[in-house]
């Protein structure tokens, strides 16, 4: 079944309801740090490589984050945005 951009919108604002402000905002970190991290290495953020995230977390692991900070950059990669640069390039 294709999607419509109407679709796409209706999906975003239905997620977005379900989202505190809080949470947006982590995810959007969470994105932000992950797009410069793909652009520094010359990689596209979508769609995700596997083992391009498995790379960025390890990273930020070494780099000594909080345990639940990987979490939430998960969240922001894998689909935590439901507005903003991951619906922008969602596929219909």
């Amino acid at each position: 079944m294709a999607r419509t951009a109407l679709d796409a919108e209706r999906i975003a604002a239905a997620v977005d309801a379900e989202l505190a402000a809080s949470t947006r905002e982590t995810y959007a970190c969470g994105w932000r740090q992950w797009e410069r991290w793909c652009h520094g290495g010359g990689i596209n953020a979508l769609p995700a490589p596997p083992e391009a995230i498995a790379a960025f977390l390890t990273e930020r692991a070494e780099a000594g984050v909080h345990f639940t900070t990987p979490d939430c950059y998960c969240s922001g990669v894998l689909g935590g945005m439901p507005s903003g640069p991951m619906r922008d390039k969602m596929s219909l």
